[in-house]
């Protein structure tokens, strides 16, 4: 009974988090302004399992108000990306702070990914769950 509901829970979070990303992502994708942003600087924090990751922070110029935008990025990475080296972002126009890289990688990958482990963790806490015995 534990194992299916650990299951559950894992699945339902990978999935609420990769239909997060992909919700924020195809807006941005839709309504989005892109923009160059540079990597001003990397943000080191511990991961879950005491790794270090870099989580880059990005300064960019909207194109609206004319307005500077600094912004640590949601996605750590191993290893520190360049300082001072450019990225395409996309930003929504009426909240600048919303902001993600612009590659097929961030906006369609990972959340699709993401969405695909939690349906396996579904699928198999219903296996679990209808297989007693196993």
């Amino acid at each position: 009974m534990e194992e299916i509901i650990i299951c559950g829970l894992i699945g339902l979070a990978f999935t609420a988090l990769g239909l997060q990303l992909w919700q924020k992502s195809s807006h941005l994708r839709r309504n989005g302004e892109a923009a160059t942003a540079i990597i001003f600087r990397n943000e080191a924090k511990y991961s879950i399992r005491k790794e270090i990751r870099y989580y880059p922070v990005i300064r960019f110029k909207t194109a609206e108000a004319d307005e500077w935008i600094t912004k640590q990025l949601s996605v750590g990475y191993n290893s520190p990306k360049p300082e001072g080296s450019n990225v395409s972002v996309k930003y929504d126009r009426d909240n600048p702070g919303e902001v993600m890289i612009d590659s097929p990688l961030t906006m369609t990958y990972l959340p699709l990914l993401l969405m695909s482990i939690g349906g396996i963790g579904l699928m198999a806490a219903l296996f679990l769950a209808i297989s007693p015995g196993l």
